[in-house]
């Protein structure tokens, strides 16, 4: 009978030690949910002022990726340039072991913006974080043709106002017409195309780099930088050239000169006037 007893005993104490490995694995494997993350966002402040520096830190135990919406930063701890004046969402995105993702959010608000940041993210986006950006009516010629690194319009081959609007219309894209709009965005670095309505169309992410410069073909400067898209018809009328590289022949606050080309210099590219709503 002590033989009987002994035996369950025994079986149950084992499924116990089994047991206690498996839940300090769990742990360890730092399998949590958004709720349980132990995170802190602060920002930096400056003669009682919160200015555009922010420093973030993980305590869980997890793979952190942290966003403002324009930069991202892959780090457990660190720290965070912010681009605009206001509230403010940092997104903190972890990556349990197990390969299950998790989101939280953090709130900040910047009065003042400190430290210096480059100029053209306001030129491309506004103030706010957002700018329309609609076709050049001072422009005598909005869209067309020229020569790369040569000319600086599209003289070769011109669309008037009325011209880029029988192009947006045979192709059934209207809202791309002479009265078509761009929003560009910092939050997330997106040009969206708007509708008719004034709601959102089809969207696209771009990037820009001041540092490539493109001199004309006598040496001197042409194009003062490059813009990136994401798909190869995120300008209005881009169906009609599809690109998605661009030199930058013209930004700043009211005007944007943007051009494509597939060869080199005195190649056929095409160049599209903007100016800010």
């Amino acid at each position: 009978m002590k033989k009987i007893i002994i035996l369950p005993l025994l079986a149950i104490l084992i499924s116990f030690i089994a047991c206690s490995p498996i839940d300090d694995r769990e742990e360890l494997k730092g399998n949590i949910t958004a709720d349980q993350i132990d995170a802190i966002v602060t920002v930096e402040t400056i003669d009682g002022k919160n200015v555009n520096k922010i420093k973030f830190e993980c305590h869980s135990p997890i793979n952190c990726k942290w966003s403002n919406g324009v930069v991202t930063v892959a780090a457990n701890s660190g720290e965070m340039q912010m681009f605009i004046t206001g509230d403010q969402t940092v997104t903190l995105t972890g990556l349990n072991s197990d390969g299950t993702t998790l989101t939280k959010e953090y709130s900040v608000r910047i009065d003042e913006l400190y430290y210096p940041i480059a100029k053209e993210y306001e030129y491309f986006c506004g103030p706010t974080g957002e700018k329309i950006w609609r076709w050049d009516t001072e422009a005598a010629i909005p869209y067309g043709m020229g020569g790369y690194m040569a000319s600086s319009n599209g003289d070769w081959a011109s669309s008037d106002m009325d011209a880029i609007q029988a192009k947006a219309d045979a192709a059934d894209k209207s809202n791309e017409g002479k009265n078509g709009r761009l929003k560009f965005s910092l939050n997330g670095m997106k040009i969206t195309k708007l509708n008719n309505d004034g709601s959102d169309g089809s969207e696209s992410t771009f990037l820009f780099d001041m540092s490539r410069q493109t001199p004309n073909f006598m040496g001197n400067e042409w194009a003062i930088g490059k813009v990136y898209t994401n798909t190869s018809d995120a300008l209005l009328l881009g169906f009609d050239h599809p690109s998605t590289e661009f030199d930058i022949l013209r930004l700043d606050e009211d005007k944007m000169v943007l051009v494509s080309t597939e060869s080199g210099a005195w190649a056929g590219a095409y160049f599209w006037f903007f100016e800010a709503e």
